[in-house]
């Protein structure tokens, strides 16, 4: 029978982890395996307990939600044995009605002494551990976000004071410069949204489209620079791939009505038809040459 400590198991562990020195430090004590295998590769040993090697893991508790989140079919317990980790045993699904039991031992045990010294050891996980709460001053998930420069804790969200944001409430708002918006509360990071028309970080910098090349003929095929706000040339497979000074010629490499068709040259020339090629010649991007662009041309190497 699979026991609580291990006991008559054999357990992975991952070498060189908190989990596993706290495993090894208590082996004997809170367990008792009958076989230890090190792992360096945490995904050798997730694969070794699928495929029956082991009966089970000892190890963080991000790597076991991973793990049954990815794989499904296993069962885990949480069991604080220290302040700075914890016990996530992955085991097959036959010995899942165990579980039951560890809980019920669990519950026996938040009534004792040993758990309100664990807690207090803690500093930052009400000894309720009723899961909704943390303790002021923390927040997140598991209590371990600080909230104490300008947010306040309110169940386990950190509400920040106004013009704080990040889930720690550390990062001050900028400013918008009257074109934008910085969200914030711990639920967003702390930067500018700005208006139509307005772009870089302090939604400063203007741009609209049809003032970008103004006069160009053929008409640019422009866009604003989504960080800074200056006009550049559309540049992608849907708009196509547009160069010059004014954005209304392909760009080398590229050809066609939408300048969406790739020159045939080795990536080392520009052209009109898509072979006719015309090869780089400058100290920039080479010296090239043949009808493709592929070798270099002669003097160079």
């Amino acid at each position: 029978t699979f026991a609580a400590d291990a006991a008559g198991s054999t357990v992975g562990i991952l070498t060189g982890s908190t989990a596993a020195y706290h495993f090894l430090n208590n082996q004997g004590t809170l367990f008792r395996p009958a076989t230890v295998r090190y792992y360096s590769k945490s995904t050798v040993m997730w694969d070794a307990l699928v495929a029956g090697e082991l009966d089970a893991v000892y190890a963080d508790r991000t790597g076991a939600e991973a793990f049954q989140s990815a794989q499904g079919g296993y069962q885990r317990l949480y069991f604080d044995a220290s302040p700075g980790g914890g016990v996530a045993f992955g085991c097959h699904p036959e010995y899942g009605h165990l579980l039951k039991a560890l809980n019920e031992g669990l519950v026996a045990y938040k009534v004792s002494a040993a758990y309100r010294n664990l807690c207090n050891a803690s500093g930052h996980v009400p000894c309720d551990c009723n899961g909704t709460e943390c303790a002021s001053g923390w927040s997140g998930t598991y209590c371990d976000v600080r909230c104490i420069k300008h947010g306040h804790t309110e169940g386990k969200v950190c509400v920040c004071d106004t013009g704080y944001s990040t889930a720690d409430c550390s990062v001050l708002c900028p400013d918008c410069s009257g074109h934008g918006t910085c969200f914030d509360n711990s639920f967003h990071d702390g930067t500018c949204v700005c208006d139509q028309d307005w772009y870089d970080p302090n939604c400063k910098t203007r741009c609209v489209v049809s003032e970008c090349f103004v006069g160009a003929s053929p008409a640019a095929r422009a866009q604003c620079n989504a960080t800074t706000g200056q006009c550049e040339c559309q540049f992608d497979a849907i708009a196509g791939y547009w160069g010059g000074d004014q954005c209304n010629v392909c760009y080398d490499g590229y050809y066609g009505t939408s300048c969406q068709q790739t020159c045939n040259c080795s990536g080392h020339g520009a052209c009109t038809m898509g072979t006719d090629c015309s090869c780089f010649r400058d100290e920039v991007r080479g010296h090239w040459g043949q009808s493709d662009c592929s070798v270099c041309a002669e003097g160079y190497v």
